[in-house]
């Protein structure tokens, strides 16, 4: 077994820790980052950020019928839930001012088995 040395254990790799690891590293801090489940956490992959395109698609949706006072004919949406949750990694993990390439950046990336 091969032991790390560290300064910084920062455990989950949601927002927060993310941001926490790339500043400690910036300040010259050796750091391990351990995540047991998806970069970027439950916020970035399962809650706000998808619940934010739900509301844009909703949003988009009821636009659709709202036009009438402005001589627009409303339409009925027709909605594919499924595709109006984005499948992609979230854009905070994928955008270029997001955690992603921050953490490439500055953190060496190496997984290891549990």
């Amino acid at each position: 077994m091969t032991r790390i040395k560290t300064d910084i254990c920062v455990i989950g790799a949601g927002s927060g820790g993310l941001s926490v690891a790339a500043g400690a590293v910036q300040m010259g801090a050796r750091v391990v980052l351990i995540e047991g489940a998806e970069m970027g956490g439950d916020c970035l992959n399962h809650g706000c950020v998808p619940s934010k395109a739900l509301l844009a698609a909703a949003k988009a949706a009821h636009v659709m019928t709202a036009g009438a006072a402005l001589g627009i004919a409303p339409a009925v949406p027709q909605v594919e839930c499924r595709r109006a949750r984005p499948a992609s990694p979230p854009a905070a993990l994928s955008s270029p001012r997001g955690h992603g390439p921050l953490c490439r950046r500055f953190l060496a990336w190496r997984t290891c088995p549990i």
